[in-house]
């Protein structure tokens, strides 16, 4: 298990030397998410997340593309400090 923002519990389902794949078991829409580390080219990689949750609890349909834009949004952020925090240690 993980606390992420002191308030999100996630727990570490599977994970390889380049991936971790982690739920949400508590969560009302039950998310489920891989984040990987995949290979360009010899010096080069690329970080690949990938979410699945399920929208059945949040109506009406505006209000789903709402909520997807906001988690867009907010995980795009956080794959651009994983990117620049990647770099820096280069």
């Amino acid at each position: 298990m993980r606390l992420l923002n002191s308030s999100i519990e996630e727990l570490l389902v599977s994970r390889t030397a380049h991936s971790h794949i982690y739920t949400q078991p508590t969560s009302t829409n039950f998310y489920h998410a891989t984040m990987s580390v995949e290979p360009v080219d010899a010096t080069h990689s690329r970080i690949v997340y990938t979410l699945l949750y399920d929208q059945g609890q949040i109506a009406p349909p505006e209000a789903e593309a709402t909520d997807r834009e906001s988690r867009r949004i907010r995980f795009q952020g956080a794959a651009d400090k994983m990117k620049s925090r990647a770099e820096a240690a280069l």
